[in-house]
């Protein structure tokens, strides 16, 4: 048998071969002794063929099995991977196979299973990766010179506490917080939730904020976006900038477009509104378009469509029809109708019941 270490040679001692019981514990000696070596000397003992076969110890390339008490300086590993402690600074390491380690991986490439208990830190990984705390793809000196839309995250993604990453594609969940600079797939986290751009589905127990949103967000708390198209849910507010879809906000809902179906349990504030949007105590819009639904009092500069509220008021001109108990409009190009109907630039500017001007 011709073992290596080091990639040098040496003939196995006569007395590992005078008896089965005598070579196995000469075997584990040396392999012990060979794994538990410091990283410096990257000492390992090698059973194979051209880096192929069974490897104990900081084997640089290895394809088959590998145990190793701390990787340092690795550069390519294929098969199943055995570590126990905090790896060194792996800036090039290419993994590939099932990943286990009591601590965790550092690689600047990873594929297939990666399991472990602290954390993990990687440039690129597609698979299964799971850590008890964290799970970052998000460090610069694992990722490539140049930023490419393959770094970070995909395929299933499972953190104890928290997931930092690149571009985040597939499952992915963390039981505190979610940070990426781009979402594709399904990603929850227990409280917070950080992603520019986002394409599919986010939730949140807490807080999430997003870049632009095409899919559907939930927050227990607060949402916040750039553009949302689909569906953005909040259990106190949800803000952004353009919006078209269903948004929900238990307390309010604002944003500068909003177009769909849009509710706020109690506000609702928009630069302009385009379909359905329902108040449940006040809306404040400067250009509404479509059906206005409050429960107290709306406010407009501009109406186009309906607006139905006990109180009604338009600032500027009311083109359509305004329903209420008191309509107000300084201009009007349809119809008033409740007990007081006011129109300010008006030969007759109080009408009760109804007011129809064109």
């Amino acid at each position: 048998m011709t073992t290596n270490v080091n990639s040098r040679s040496f003939e196995s001692p006569a007395s590992c071969r005078t008896g089965t019981r005598i070579g196995t514990c000469s075997f584990l000696t040396v392999a012990l002794a060979v794994t538990l070596a410091p990283p410096a000397a990257v000492a390992s003992l090698d059973i194979g063929v051209k880096s192929v076969g069974v490897s104990f110890g900081n084997s640089r390339q290895w394809s088959g099995l590998r145990f190793n008490v701390r990787d340092d300086g690795v550069d390519n590993v294929n098969g199943l991977s055995v570590t126990l402690w905090s790896p060194g600074e792996n800036r090039r390491a290419r993994l590939n196979g099932v990943l286990l380690g009591l601590y965790g991986f550092r690689a600047r490439h990873a594929n297939g299973i990666m399991l472990g208990m602290w954390g993990h830190e990687t440039g690129r990984f597609r698979g299964l990766c799971a850590a008890l705390l964290r799970v970052d793809a998000s460090r610069r000196m694992y990722r490539s010179d140049a930023a490419k839309a393959s770094e970070g995250l995909g395929g299933v993604t499972v953190a104890g506490l928290t997931i930092a990453s690149g571009t985040l594609a597939g499952l992915a969940g963390a039981g505190i917080g979610i940070s990426a600079t781009s979402t594709y797939g399904v990603a929850a986290a227990g409280l917070a939730l950080l992603s520019g751009e986002t394409r599919g589905i986010v939730v949140s127990g807490l807080l999430l904020g997003a870049g632009d949103v095409a899919g559907v967000a939930v927050s227990g708390i607060g949402l916040g976006a750039n553009d949302v198209f689909g569906i953005a849910v909040a259990g106190i507010g949800v803000s952004v900038h353009d919006f078209l879809g269903v948004g929900v906000g238990g307390l309010g809902l604002g944003g500068s477009v909003i177009g769909g179906v849009c509710a706020g349990g109690l506000l609702v504030g928009a630069f302009e509104s385009r379909g359905v949007t329902l108040a449940g105590v006040h809306s404040a819009i400067r250009t509404s378009r479509g059906i206005v639904v409050s429960g107290a009092h709306a406010h407009a500069e501009f109406l186009h469509g309906v607006a139905v509220t006990p109180v009604n008021r338009v600032t500027h001109t009311a083109y359509g029809v305004q329903l209420g108990v008191v309509n107000y409009a300084r201009n009007l190009r349809g119809v008033q109708i409740g007990i007081v109907n006011i129109v300010a630039e008006s030969k007759l500017p109080i009408m009760p019941l109804i007011n129809v001007r064109f």
